[in-house]
């Protein structure tokens, strides 16, 4: 069973690196606002996220069999704990270097996501603002108490004429 968890979190480990590439690619596409890239980019990632879905379902399943078998081992223990739990070897081994690596991974998606989403507010932004310059709106910025960016509007145009 515990070769069974090592290639698990393999396979957890390789899907966090093809998001990671899939976020590098959104990244470019966000800053060249190609949008039909980035609807690709959408789509394979959420066929990716499903696959993360079902890997960490299939460990949970592992884990619960592992705790019933193994004493001292809890259904939802950390893989950091659990490593300090087994004995010296090549299993423990194995494990600590995959924690080692899946935490780099998840770590480097985590930020890839986070400053992809403040290119996307600001390709909204940018789209908006082409938007009301074609529609002939004109916007002043103003940002609110809470940090929001608010504002007022006046048109050229009488769009109830």
């Amino acid at each position: 069973m515990w070769r069974e968890l090592i290639v698990l979190l393999q396979q957890i480990r390789d899907a966090y690196a093809r998001s990671i590439e899939i976020g590098k690619k959104k990244h470019n596409a966000l800053v060249g606002l190609d949008f039909r890239a980035l609807d690709a980019l959408n789509k394979q990632e959420e066929k990716l996220t499903g696959e993360i879905r079902q890997l960490e379902e299939k460990r949970l399943k592992l884990m619960a069999e592992l705790s019933k078998e193994q004493a001292g081992i809890e259904q939802d223990i950390k893989l950091s704990r659990l490593i300090a739990k087994l004995p010296s070897g090549p299993i423990r081994s194995s494990l600590y270097t995959l924690y080692a690596e899946l935490s780099e991974k998840v770590k480097a998606a985590k930020k890839l996501s986070d400053d992809n989403r403040v290119l996307i507010r600001a390709a909204m932004s940018a789209v908006s603002y082409h938007l009301n310059r074609v529609g002939g709106v004109r916007a002043n910025s103003t940002y609110g108490s809470s940090g929001d960016e608010g504002g007022t509007q006046r048109r050229n145009l009488d769009f109830h004429a």
